[in-house]
């Protein structure tokens, strides 16, 4: 059996009108009710608390409390049976996140015709960093914070089966889009226009936010957003 090792609820021993002055007659009673039944139970199954949270810190698992601090302590297991309840523990690692490792990072892939072009796009006007190249089918950019593989196109490969990378056919159909928060989305809109950038439209005022839209080379969406 395991009593719970804490002090009494905080019911009955917080300062305030719980305290014995300010008691109702059903308070107290239940109070005395409460001090009885630990007493016999504290009696009939003794608990080391010292020797039990020692085991517990040799083993990095945390003194399971039985009170929430606003009620009634509570008893687990039936009284006169020997002990023989365990602590159950609840692992709170997220084995995802320990597979992922601290250093996961997403990357986008957009599949290009022309790499030089691309990347003289992604680096020259809107000034993303090169990274690294590859045999001159892929390049790696780092752009507002995030990472960018520029490759070119290809048919299925054994990982990616009945799959292949190509550009987009039609620009006015979107199915992937990216989004850049900016301080000042007219600001980035003259400057990038200043670079020979073509946007959709000027920047719009949607009241929420200031947003604009530019397409790379062949045609990847790309969304300026200042939001208020």
């Amino acid at each position: 059996m395991l009593l719970d090792a804490t002090p009494p609820c905080d019911l009955f021993t917080r300062p305030g009108p719980w305290t014995a002055a300010g008691r109702t007659p059903a308070v107290t009673a239940a109070a005395a009710a409460v001090a009885a039944i630990r007493t016999r139970v504290t009696r009939r199954y003794p608990v080391d608390e010292a020797a039990e949270t020692t085991e517990l810190a040799a083993e990095s698992r945390p003194i399971r409390a039985l009170h929430t601090g606003t009620c009634c302590p509570e008893i687990v297991g039936p009284i006169g049976q020997p002990e023989t309840a365990s602590i159950t523990v609840v692992s709170m690692t997220d084995t995802l996140s320990t597979a992922l490792g601290p250093d996961a990072a997403l990357t986008h892939i957009l599949v290009v015709s022309d790499v030089d072009r691309s990347r003289a796009f992604w680096v020259d006007t809107l000034g993303a960093e090169l990274y690294r190249e590859y045999g001159g089918t892929s390049v790696v950019l780092r752009f507002a914070g995030g990472w960018l593989l520029l490759v070119t196109g290809g048919g299925p490969t054994p990982d990616k089966p009945d799959t292949t990378f190509a550009a987009p056919a039609d620009i006015s159909r979107v199915s992937h889009a990216m989004t850049v928060r900016v301080a000042d989305c007219r600001g980035v809109y003259e400057e990038l226009r200043a670079r020979g950038a073509s946007f959709l439209t000027p920047p719009l005022d949607w009241g929420a936010e200031v947003r604009c839209f530019i397409r790379d080379p062949d045609g990847h969406l790309v969304e300026f957003s200042e939001a208020r």
